[in-house]
Formats: structure tokens, C-alpha cells, sequence
């Protein structure tokens, strides 16, 4: 027999915010936290149009870096002033996530920045705007498939 969807899914975002989005709110982390919930919570009333199952978005907690060490998978991927290697952060991130007892129980951790996405090629080179295609090369294994990034731009995410 078929096992049936939940009526209702609530999946738990660990959200991470680098250090320049520590920065960019002056370092006030009640700022910070009522940003990010307030950007959540349009992002759980555009999941509310979905149907069979439903879906809630629900918060597992905030991360906030207070320095640029508090997220090396980013800091580690950086490529030039403006850029992270996406695929490489991914699975950086994954890795330390994976690792590291002191989190909250959740589903998808996603850090925000405000760098763009890159994926680098042969040769040491990033072209741009390929971030998430990391996702569909190998949809498996752990400890990538709870981790995703996002980049900021003035309030917009990509």
C-alpha cells in the first residue's frame, strides 16, 4: 500500500546570516532576527498556496556571526571580493554542519549572504549565476542534502 502525505508539513530552516549580514543591520541582532523572521513568514504564506500536502515553514533557530570565522565554509570558497564558490560552500557547509553538535534540530539549514554565486571552473575561473545546478548533480548522499545558500541583494534573495 501507499503511505499517504501528512495533511500538513512543517519542515524546520536552521537560518544562517554571515558576518556582512551581521554588519549590514549595525550588529543589532533583535534587528536581525525580526528581518529574517518577517522574510520567512512571506515565504510560508507563498508555501501556503501549495496543496496536498500543505506546508508551513516553521524556524528552528537564527545563527547571527559575529565574525567573518563563525562561517568558514563561506569564508573558505571566497573567490575574489564579491564571490563564493557555490558548490564548493555547499558541500563545505554540509560537512561542518554535519559535524557540529551545538544546533538546533532541523531540517534545511540555509546561509544568507550577500556575495554572489559562482561556480568555479577548470582553470580557476567562476561564472556566475549557475548557484543551485550543485544540487541536481548528486541528489543522494549526506552530508550536502540539508544545506542550501542564498544570496541577498538590497532585500531580494536569489
Amino acid at each position: 500500500t501507499k503511505r499517504e502525505a501528512p495533511y500538513v508539513i512543517y519542515p524546520e530552516i536552521l537560518v544562517i546570516v554571515d558576518y556582512d549580514g551581521y554588519r549590514l543591520h549595525g550588529g543589532d541582532n533583535v534587528q536581525i532576527k525580526r528581518y529574517f523572521i518577517s522574510f520567512w513568514n512571506g515565504v510560508d504564506l507563498r508555501y501556503k498556496l501549495l496543496k496536498g500536502p500543505k506546508v508551513r515553514i516553521s524556524i528552528a533557530g537564527i545563527i547571527i556571526s559575529r565574525g567573518r570565522d563563525a562561517t568558514p565554509y563561506l569564508e573558505r570558497n571566497r573567490v575574489g571580493r564579491d564571490a563564493i564558490d557555490s558548490a564548493a560552500a555547499l558541500t563545505d557547509m554540509g560537512k561542518y554542519l554535519f559535524r557540529e553538535r551545538r544546533l538546533p534540530v532541523y531540517d534545511i539549514a540555509v546561509a544568507i549572504t550577500k556575495y554572489d554565486m559562482c561556480r568555479r571552473r577548470k582553470g580557476g575561473r567562476c561564472t556566475k549565476g549557475t548557484a543551485g545546478k550543485e544540487n541536481q548533480k548528486n541528489p543522494r548522499g549526506p552530508p550536502k542534502k540539508k544545506t542550501t545558500k542564498m544570496e541577498e541583494r538590497g532585500g531580494g534573495f536569489f
